[in-house]
C-alpha cells in the first residue's frame, strides 16, 4: 500500500466514526421501523404472504413459517414444504388451499403435501413458487 493513501484512509475512517455514531437503542428502533416496512411490502404484494402468514406476522422472521412451493403435475398440485414447525398440519394446508382454488372459481385437482430436507433454487437463488411439470411427465412417457 502506498504510503501517501494511508493518512487518507486513516481520515476518512475516522470522519466516518465522527459522522455515523449511532447508540445500540437508536439502530434497534431504525432496524423495526426498516423491518415493519419490508413486512407491509411484502405482505401486500402479492397477498398471498399476507395470507399465510396471518396471525403469526408479528414473530421473529426465523420463527415464521416458510412458504411452500407448488409443483404442477398431471396427477395434481404437490405442495413441498421445508423448515415448517413442528405440529404443522398438512391437512390443514391442503383444505385451505383447496378453499381458495374453489373460492377463485377452479377446478380443484387433488393436492398432496411432501416435506422435503430445502427447496431446489435456481442458479440464481430463486425457488419458484409454483413449478409446471406436466410436459415434462408427458415427454417422459413417450
Amino acid at each position: 500500500m502506498s504510503t501517501q493513501i494511508l493518512p487518507k484512509i486513516l481520515s476518512l475512517r475516522h470522519w466516518l466514526r465522527q459522522r455515523h455514531r449511532c447508540t445500540r437503542r437508536r439502530l434497534e428502533e431504525h432496524q423495526a421501523r426498516s423491518l415493519h416496512s419490508l413486512r407491509e411490502y411484502a405482505y401486500a404484494r402479492p397477498p398471498l404472504y399476507g395470507w399465510f402468514h396471518k396471525g403469526v406476522a408479528d414473530r421473529s422472521l426465523n420463527d415464521l413459517p416458510i412458504l411452500p412451493k407448488v409443483i404442477q403435475g398431471p396427477e395434481g398440485l404437490t405442495v413441498l414444504l421445508s423448515g415448517v414447525r413442528e405440529g404443522f398440519a398438512d391437512a390443514t394446508l391442503i383444505e385451505s388451499l383447496r378453499r381458495a382454488l374453489k373460492a377463485q372459481g377452479t377446478i380443484v385437482p387433488p393436492v398432496g403435501v411432501r416435506r422435503v430436507l430445502a427447496i431446489l433454487r435456481t442458479t440464481a437463488g430463486k425457488a419458484p413458487l409454483i413449478k409446471g411439470n406436466a410436459i415434462h411427465h408427458a415427454e417422459k412417457e413417450h
